[in-house]
C-alpha cells in the first residue's frame, strides 16, 4: 500500500510542479491531496508546511 501512496504523492507533486510553472493558483483538490498523501505516508511536517502555506489563519 505504501508503494501506491509515494506513486500519488509523485503524481501529486507533478499537478503542483505544473500549475505553479504556469502561473496558476494550485486548486484546493490537489492541497487537499497532497496533505492526504503526506498524512498517510507519516511525513507530518510536510503537511504542517502545506497548511502554513494555503491556509493563512494558521501561520
Amino acid at each position: 500500500m505504501r508503494g501506491e501512496y509515494d506513486k500519488a504523492g509523485e503524481l501529486v507533486r507533478q499537478l503542483w510542479n505544473a500549475s505553479k510553472s504556469h502561473g496558476i493558483d494550485v486548486p484546493i483538490q490537489v492541497v487537499t491531496l497532497a496533505l492526504y498523501v503526506e498524512l498517510q505516508l507519516g511525513r507530518t511536517e510536510i503537511a504542517r508546511n502545506i497548511i502554513k502555506q494555503h491556509c493563512p489563519q494558521y501561520r
